[in-house]
């Protein structure tokens, strides 16, 4: 299923309809088009923000979750969420780093338009740049995107420039296919799903959720080790919420950066299968393949 604004989805100029709250009506829709009550629900980066709202407000809807790489109760509830939890300041000073790693979300806020015009101009590097591969030396020392404000720009925070496809979790035909649905597309759709902080967190407080935000349903977390944003091996702070609040969580962890369903598949295809096997989801799921 492809994100408003990704692949072939539109993408509306109207910064709200990449709303948490928007985006999970979508989930609902198709859902409802299947003709079926419930689902196992994948979700990846920004998918995790509907998957986990989506949890949250209707969980009848969800025979199970799968998160890969964004823990509960911390995208979807805004960047001052993801501060309080995921800033790991050994890695990060206050000092020199206010924002953590997440100071490329505040460059969003401060600077959407521009922002989205900075990746339209170059699209395949920004591709290249964003879809790559581990890199065991940096873990658990900053990342770029700790910086890009300070900079006003993400290629300002990079070293070399220079990206070969190899360095890459995509092959040529993906590569392709993503620069092309980009160009076609722009950056504005991917840069509006940070404007809508204040809006989700409203939308997703404890008392506008299920059972303030308790879920019951079998959960499953993948975290990407090398993963210099998300990482829980290297924020664990970032994953306490949602320890506290999913009742049947299993917790897993690749050694991948964020990509890791590509970076990985059959890692974490095994995961989820063995996940699947173990809370009686199978032989439904048994075929599903990310």
């Amino acid at each position: 299923m492809d994100l408003l604004g990704y692949g072939k989805s539109p993408a509306p100029d109207d910064v709200s309809a990449y709303s948490c709250e928007n985006l999970v009506a979508h989930q609902l829709l198709l859902l409802s088009h299947l003709k079926s009550k419930s689902a196992i629900w994948v979700g990846h980066d920004w998918g995790c923000g509907p998957l986990w709202t989506l949890a949250s407000h209707c969980p009848e809807k969800c025979r199970a979750i799968i998160s890969i790489c964004i823990p509960y109760r911390v995208l979807e509830l805004g960047l001052e969420e993801l501060k309080k939890w995921g800033i790991n300041r050994e890695i990060y000073p206050e000092k020199e780093f206010p924002h953590g790693q997440w100071d490329y979300q505040v460059h969003y806020e401060q600077n959407g338009r521009a922002a989205a015009e900075e990746f339209q101009k170059q699209t395949p590097l920004a591709v290249r740049l964003f879809f790559g591969k581990a890199r065991p030396g940096s873990f658990m020392k900053p990342g770029p995107t700790a910086s890009v404000t300070k900079f006003g720009s993400w290629f300002a925070t990079r070293g070399s420039l220079e990206v070969p496809l190899s360095n890459t979790v995509l092959d040529e035909e993906m590569y392709e296919a993503l620069v092309e649905s980009l160009e076609r597309n722009g950056w504005w759709a991917p840069t509006a799903y940070y404007l809508n902080h204040t809006r989700n967190r409203e939308y997703n407080r404890d008392e506008n959720v299920h059972k303030g935000g308790v879920l019951d349903m079998p959960v499953l977390y993948i975290d990407a080790k090398y993963d210099s944003v998300c990482s829980v091996a290297q924020t664990p702070t970032l994953a306490e919420p949602m320890k506290r609040l999913c009742k049947d969580l299993e917790m897993a962890s690749v050694d991948t950066a964020h990509w890791a369903n590509l970076e990985q598949p059959d890692e974490c295809n095994g995961f989820m299968t063995g996940f699947f096997r173990r809370k009686g989801l199978l032989p439904e799921a048994e075929k599903a393949r990310l």
